[in-house]
């Protein structure tokens, strides 16, 4: 078995696992909707540090 865990959370890759993921963290490329992601994630955490950790989230119907 690649991927070893316990009931602590730890997580072990081994073998062709462990290889994949270092060449995904090496070599991989965000896509489009992650980048996003973190640009809305890092406007609401400098909104929070303006309001004395306060945020007000507004919905939108779809």
């Amino acid at each position: 078995m690649a991927i070893e865990s316990n009931p602590f959370g730890r997580i072990t890759l081994t073998g062709d696992d462990a290889k994949k993921f270092r060449d995904q963290v090496t070599y991989g490329k965000p896509k489009k909707a992650a980048s996003e992601s973190l640009a809305r994630g890092v406007e609401l955490s400098r909104q929070m540090q303006q309001n004395g950790g306060k945020l007000t989230i507004q919905l939108k119907r779809v």
